[in-house]
């Protein structure tokens, strides 16, 4: 029976060795940098493109989005929040407003640095859940996106 624990406790110690823990690290943004409101015709202003970056940047997955739509809820503490997480080869980089609020406007740019990848091995970017990018993490990753691409499927 002592045997059967040592070899249980040493298994663990060797499983729990090869796992690797996710973190998202600085995540920072420049806040609501222009309040949009509608025009005199009741329309709202035209927006420039939403860009995805995502980089290899000294270890990291350097996560960098520009020109995005929030509200102005996004200046109350903690207003926008990140979180990641990674299940198998599936990466889920989650952005949202913890107060939404009926003002629209736009953050220039929004980066976090996401650690604990394997060098080398295929990944799948899901940005909220949209449709997935996919990518070999590697000192060669730099991918520029338009993020509109990944909300709609065009093959459908």
């Amino acid at each position: 029976m002592k045997r059967i624990f040592t070899l249980l406790f040493v298994l663990t110690v060797f499983v729990g060795c090869n796992n690797r823990e996710i973190f998202n690290k600085e995540f920072t943004h420049t806040g609501c940098n222009k309040e949009l409101g509608t025009k005199a015709d009741g329309q709202y202003y035209q927006l420039a493109a939403s860009v995805l970056i995502l980089k290899y940047e000294g270890g990291y997955l350097r996560v960098t989005r520009r020109n995005v739509y929030a509200s102005c809820g996004i200046k109350s503490e903690d207003g926008l929040v990140c979180e990641v997480s990674v299940e198998g080869d599936a990466i889920h980089y989650m952005v949202y407003e913890t107060h939404p609020a009926n003002c629209p406007c736009t953050i220039d740019e929004m980066s976090s640095a996401v650690s604990g990848l394997k060098v080398g091995k295929e990944y799948q970017f899901y940005l909220n859940n949209y449709k997935p990018i996919r990518f070999t993490f590697n000192k060669e990753l730099f991918l520029v996106l338009d993020e509109e691409s990944m909300f709609y499927d065009l093959a459908r």
